[in-house]
């Protein structure tokens, strides 16, 4: 069994969703979120990391990714590495999520059981790779050695909801 520890700032990520999105969640009918693309701008914020000299250097699993590989890759978050994504996830407990940003929004705060990540996927639902051209210029390639990837946040008991704590009957 899991032990959920006490919500604290350092362990909770704030959210923006879609009305739909809210209410399926307090059903219990979604039980992933699915967020946008690990980019330069969100990087710190969903992955492991440490400054050294001034440097952002993300944390990865080394079985998850060989050491001639690091020195390829080391830091290239968009690295497709087979399919698996070699970086390791913050420790987020928890999803403060909200509805838009308006005064009276609908919020709430869930428990994260787990965080995975995937690649973009296509129409057919096969993963999206990507190559670069002499320009710096991403395009689709099956065999790219690049994708863009998405956090996946695997939704548990939704333990507030508009400031007031949820009691199941």
């Amino acid at each position: 069994m899991t032990i959920i520890p006490e919500k604290t700032t350092e362990n909770s990520l704030y959210l923006i969703i879609k009305q739909g999105d809210f209410d399926a969640i307090l059903k219990g009918t979604k039980g992933k979120k699915y967020r946008d693309e690990i980019s330069m701008n969100t990087v710190t914020k969903y992955l492991e990391y440490q400054v050294v000299d001034g440097e952002v250097q993300l944390l990865y699993y080394p079985d998850l990714l060989s050491e001639d590989k690091l020195e390829l890759y080391a830091n290239d978050i968009m690295y497709y590495n087979d399919g698996v994504y070699p970086y390791a996830a913050k420790d987020i407990w928890y999803l403060d999520l909200a509805v838009g940003y308006g005064k009276g929004r609908d919020m709430m705060t869930v428990v994260v059981e787990d965080i995975s990540f995937e690649p973009e996927k296509d129409e057919r639902g096969g993963d999206v790779r990507l190559s670069f051209d002499h320009e710096d210029n991403p395009y689709e390639d099956v065999n790219g050695q690049f994708a863009m990837w998405n956090i996946v946040f695997h939704l548990g008991e939704v333990v507030r909801v508009n400031g007031q704590l949820k009691v199941d009957n």
